[in-house]
């Protein structure tokens, strides 16, 4: 196993400050592969890494791993959020291990990929540590033949724990965590450019934007929620390179999309892209209309700084975006688990109804209007549509929630619509975006409240009222002496009643109307009055009956007191029995037929096979069960 010697790990190299924060001296990052003759720093993880941060999973993947004599690290965006006192959103393991090998040293490990291989371990509570092999880079090994100057087309070329650092990237992302000896593993400097808070690319940084053009974004969005800068060579290369954007996979671009807006930094990480030239490549319609010029106010120019104060009611729209945006990051979206459209709907919410307020219009409502101008950017941003759906009713019901309808039951039925939680917090932020009071929002999440609350939307007791104090179940054994036969006469009756069979052998047909209480449990109040059914049990109960139920039945006394006040029984008389009557005299035989010659002998028997069975005739197509064919 390929591990360094933990007498020699803490010694920084010749001329290093051996000190926690010391600096190390600025690596040449240009020349993209790792110098043979610079051992890596290794730092210790105390004091830097809280170990209760650590995910158990991990831990365990990296331990076995080097249990059976593979190196392995914690490698990734996970180092450098524990580094910086972040919860990292998950946990990447990179090892020396081949996936094949992987996938073989652990039970519940998948192997999945194309261009780049990995292992995904599976644990309970539906946990995945996601484990990749050391690479290094390809060089044209890995672009399409076809190709050569477009992104990395296989990256499956393993290497070293030093060339797979080199190979990611950026610095930050490059840092390597052993949680075993409890070490941090920098073979590139992210650890000064982490103190810097700067995003440096590693390598060229225009080769590495053509490879994968996604970087652009994680550069933009890595530099907003550090609260640094990028790099000046990095931020040349993104702009004259903005156009690649065109070429990254569209899933990918929905879900660095979605991290974007979901993860505290929208506002700055968007206004970097926009400024970038980033937006007009990836999103042109949005980045036309954020460059629509803002009419007022006059002293400033329209900026931000000068309409904070004292908006008026009709907000630029343009404006209006990176307000949304700020209030959204402000509220913390990551934090409350909302769905995907409500990120989108901050973001696009002002450009999709400032078109149908001002035009031109696509539909006749909102509703239709939102669909029809979100469709062809939902064609090429890949996005569900469930998540589609979700944002044209968000954004329908934002008139509605401005000015609500002065029946209880058509607001009611705004509060019954499956996307009002996300409706109400889309509009509380866009008062907040406004600078209004939150008066609104809150009457209308007191209104929910009070109608989640209600009998109606509460589940129904399957056990029914509670008896009153002073009366027994009704599953309570009987307390007078009423014969088994009574008994089971009365409750069958009943129970034929009560499941709908007549006791004559006919089904009787429930009806139900209005008014009736169709498909309702009926509860006490039902009971009340001389209509009300009554139950069978009560019968056989001590509870006093009501003053407008049917007196129960007196059960008959036992067998000994009837016979006793029967009086004397007369002796049984014995009456001889008749005789059986005779049996009829037989019938005369009917004269038999002239004999017929003898029938050929029958050949001998042979083994025939089964006929089939005749098949049953086909049914015709208009006597087709309902339902049929439809898939």
């Amino acid at each position: 196993m390929a591990r360094m010697d933990p007498t020699t790990e803490d010694v920084p190299p010749e001329g290093l400050d051996s000190a926690p924060g010391a600096a190390r001296p600025p690596v040449d990052a240009s020349r993209g592969v790792p110098p043979d003759d610079r051992p890596p720093l290794v730092v210790p993880g105390a004091g830097r890494i809280r170990r209760e941060a650590l995910d158990d999973n991990a831990v365990f993947v990296v331990r076995h791993l080097r249990r059976m004599g593979h190196e392995a690290y914690l490698v990734g965006g996970c180092v450098r959020d524990l580094l910086l006192g972040l919860e990292p959103k998950d946990f990447d393991v990179a090892t020396d291990a081949t996936p094949n090998r992987v996938k073989r040293l652990f039970r519940s490990a998948f192997v999945i990929g194309r261009r780049f291989r990995l292992v995904h371990v599976r644990f309970p509570g539906n946990a995945v540590v996601e484990t990749a092999t050391f690479r290094r880079n390809p060089g044209t090994q890995g672009l399409h033949p076809e190709r050569q100057d477009g992104p990395i087309y296989d990256d499956n070329v393993f290497g070293t724990a030093a060339e797979d650092a080199w190979r990611r990237d950026f610095s930050v992302n490059a840092l390597f965590y052993d949680p075993v000896e409890d070490q941090v593993v920098d073979h590139v400097g992210g650890l000064a450019d982490l103190e810097t808070r700067t995003i440096r690319a590693l390598g060229d940084a225009e080769t590495r934007i053509k490879e994968d053009p996604v970087r652009m974004l994680r550069a933009v969005h890595f530099a907003a929620r550090l609260g640094g800068s990028i790099e000046p060579g990095l931020r040349d290369a993104i702009r004259g390179c903005a156009a690649e954007i065109e070429k990254a996979s569209r899933s990918r671009l929905y879900v660095e999309l979605l991290k974007v807006l979901g993860r505290g930094a929208a506002s700055p990480t968007m206004r970097g892209l926009h400024e970038l030239g980033l937006l007009r490549h990836w999103l042109p319609e949005l980045a036309a209309f954020l460059e629509t010029p803002i009419p007022w106010p006059a002293s400033g120019g329209g900026s931000h700084a000068a309409a904070r104060e004292g908006e008026p009611e009709d907000t630029p729209p343009s404006h209006l975006t990176w307000n949304l945006l700020g209030a959204a990051d402000a509220w913390g979206l990551a934090a409350h688990g909302v769905p995907e459209s409500l990120p989108l709907a901050c973001l696009l919410g002002p450009w999709l109804l400032d078109g149908f307020v001002r035009g031109p219009r696509r539909g006749a409502d909102v509703w239709q209007h939102v669909e029809e101008t979100f469709r062809p950017l939902a064609l090429q941003m890949n996005v569900p549509r469930k998540t589609s759906w979700e944002l044209r009713e968000i954004l329908g019901l934002l008139d509605r929630l401005r000015h609500p309808p002065a029946a209880p039951k058509r607001r009611r039925q705004i509060v019954d619509r499956a996307v009002f939680p996300e409706a109400l917090v889309y509009f509380e932020l866009d008062l907040r975006a406004r600078g209004h009071d939150l008066e609104p929002a809150r009457r209308w999440r007191e209104e929910a409240e009070a109608a989640y609350r209600a009998p109606s939307r509460r589940p129904a007791d399957d056990d029914g009222p509670e008896p009153a104090p002073d009366e027994l179940a009704p599953d309570a054994p009987p307390t007078d002496g009423a014969a088994d036969d009574d008994l089971r006469g009365d409750l069958g009756a009943a129970d034929a009643v009560i499941e709908g069979d007549a006791p004559g052998g006919r089904r009787r047909r429930r009806r139900g109307g209005r008014g009736r209480g169709r498909g309702r449990r009926r509860g006490p109040a039902d009971l009340d009055g001389a209509s009300a059914p009554t139950d069978p049990l009560d019968a056989f109960t001590d509870a006093p009956a009501s003053p407008t139920a049917p007196t129960p039945r007196a059960a008959p006394p036992p067998r000994a007191e009837r016979a006793a006040d029967a009086g004397p029984v007369a002796p049984r008389v014995e009456r001889p029995t008749p005789p059986p009557p005779a049996p009829p005299p037989p019938a005369p035989r009917p004269p038999s037929p002239p004999s017929l010659p003898a029938a050929p002998p029958a050949p001998p028997a042979t083994a025939r096979e089964p006929r089939p069975a005749p098949r049953a005739p086909a049914r015709p197509a208009d006597d087709r069960p309902f339902g049929a064919g439809i898939a």
